[in-house]
């Protein structure tokens, strides 16, 4: 199993980092480390994830991370793929998935 970032989450990601990396470099780089401490941790339990979305044909989970990130996710043909990434202070209606 792998993980893969759909181009959304990438991009999102690095729009974060570069927002907090304004003020600290050292904050951005250690937000991207919690971002993927966290989802390594999906390579060995990729159902922990709660269930967010299900459909006849697929499921999206979602994990929160450090109360204020939340990262949606599915899993398709032994793979992880993070479908995007979320601030849990902004509106949930913003997420495209």
């Amino acid at each position: 199993m792998r993980i893969i970032w759909t181009t959304a989450a990438q991009r999102k990601l690095r729009e974060i980092m570069n927002y907090i990396s304004i003020d600290s470099p050292s904050e951005a780089v250690k937000y991207g480390q919690e971002i993927f401490s966290r989802t390594n941790n999906l390579l060995e339990f990729p159902d922990s994830g709660t269930v967010f979305q299900a459909t006849e044909h697929r499921v999206i989970r979602k994990i929160i991370i450090g109360k204020t990130k939340s990262i949606f996710y599915r899993i398709h043909n032994a793979n992880i793929y993070f479908l995007a990434l979320h601030d849990n202070r902004q509106a949930l209606k913003e997420i495209k998935i």
